[in-house]
């Protein structure tokens, strides 16, 4: 299973809680992805490594403002 986080990491609530949930997915072996840009800060695999079509879930952590820069991004994705 491939999940994408978004969080808006300006957020530190947001963050510290991507953060989280990347442990815990990782300990159920599931590959986590974020964007390029926040790949090393929240210790995923970069979005750029996969296909998009292969991402099973997205989480987005923030406010309406990340969900709609999470709708367009996925939108472009497709």
């Amino acid at each position: 299973m491939n999940i994408a986080l978004f969080p808006n990491t300006t957020k530190k609530t947001a963050r510290n809680l991507a953060l989280g949930i990347r442990e815990f997915l990782h300990s159920k072996g599931i590959a986590v992805f974020s964007t390029d840009d926040n790949a090393e800060q929240l210790q995923t695999q970069p979005l750029s490594s996969i296909n998009p079509k292969d991402i099973d879930f997205l989480i987005s952590m923030g406010g309406d403002g990340t969900i709609l820069r999470l709708d367009r991004k996925s939108t472009r994705l497709n």
